[in-house]
């Protein structure tokens, strides 16, 4: 219903309120943002947003806190370490991001405005890896919420979302039976530890002509950054990246297997980037489990919940699901 005076269907700008602040994760300085309903002085449930795979910030960025505060709920995002005011190295290492995570969780605890009681964590692609971890390493996190994730390790995602895109870009199903088979050398080398690239080298000399290798460089995969740094510089950067910057191997199933805390899981149908399929079985054994996960599953909708459609054989996004926000709302709403 409109307020008084207020044209039906029409926005205004609510004062949501922001408190810039900063906390330590380890020996790192985290600068983050809370954002708090118009009105009340709280305690306030509490939502910590969980970044996603991109080196850029956070704090004043997101859509979340809006979303949230409008609604009553106060919502904190911070700066992923080695980005914005964050001080630190940019990693997409989860163990470190989870932690980072709970010492966001543990500054919020000793802040009046937020509830002890009702704080929990929301993360949307990759931190969907992060933010289960950290509510298994944080007991004051009580409930989780995950957008677009994956419950299966960032090799099994690459393996699968590739093929995808290259055949949303006209590639026939024999070169998408080559690139699988360059990509599972490579995914060999990666857990050998890349001590012999002799195998993926040979490959990539009996393929370098092949129409699709173009193709293969602009997805971002493994074989596609390979491709794009150039054979020596992959040799020379990869065994420290796969050793410190992220976790390609990690299998997120044994944090979900134990967590005890209320879980949703928002499914994008016809997501390319994190192909649900894997995912699903594995929330649906947990249902059968007793465990306590809901899924909500949008037809037609990719990667950020956005529905789309086609065109000249194109794949156009379109927007939104229409019940992608209220569906997280309510959810958040019922969490004790």
């Amino acid at each position: 219903m409109a307020e008084a005076g207020w044209p039906p269907g029409a926005a205004r700008r609510l004062p949501l309120r922001e408190v810039r602040t900063r906390f330590r994760s380890g020996e790192v300085e985290l600068h983050g943002s809370l954002t708090l309903p118009p009105t009340g002085a709280g305690p306030f449930k509490t939502v910590v947003f969980v970044h996603g795979s991109d080196p850029v910030p956070s704090a004043g960025r997101e859509w979340l806190p809006h979303l949230l505060a409008a609604n009553g709920i106060a919502a904190f995002v911070f700066d992923k370490r080695g980005t914005g005011c964050s001080a630190g190295r940019y990693v997409q290492h989860f163990g470190v991001l989870s932690d980072d995570v709970v010492a966001a969780v543990r500054s919020l605890r000793e802040r009046p405005e937020g509830d002890r009681a009702a704080i929990g964590v929301a993360g949307c692609s990759q931190g969907g890896w992060v933010a289960p971890l950290a509510a298994l390493k944080e007991p004051a996190i009580r409930f989780v919420a995950v957008g677009y994730g994956l419950a299966m390790s960032m090799a099994d995602e690459d393996r699968l979302e590739a093929p995808l895109k290259l055949r949303d870009l006209g590639a026939s199903e024999t070169a998408v039976a080559e690139y699988e088979a360059l990509n599972a050398t490579l995914h060999a080398l990666a857990r050998a530890g890349f001590q012999d690239w002799g195998p993926f080298e040979r490959q990539l000399e009996q393929f370098k002509d092949r129409p699709w290798m173009a193709l293969a460089r602009s997805p971002p995969s493994w074989v596609g950054v390979v491709l794009q740094m150039g054979l020596a510089q992959a040799k020379a950067a990869a065994p420290g990246m796969f050793q410190h910057f992220f976790q390609p191997f990690y299998d997120p199933v044994p944090p979900l297997e134990t967590l005890p805390v209320p879980m949703l899981w928002l499914i994008a149908a016809d997501d390319r980037e994190a192909p649900p399929g894997p995912t699903l079985a594995v929330l649906e054994r947990l249902q059968r489990q007793g465990r306590p996960v809901s899924t909500v599953l949008f037809p037609n909708a990719d990667h950020g919940i956005v529905e789309t459609t086609t065109q000249a054989g194109r794949r156009i996004r379109t927007g939104h699901s229409a019940r992608y926000f209220t569906t997280l709302l309510d959810w958040v709403r019922a969490q004790p």
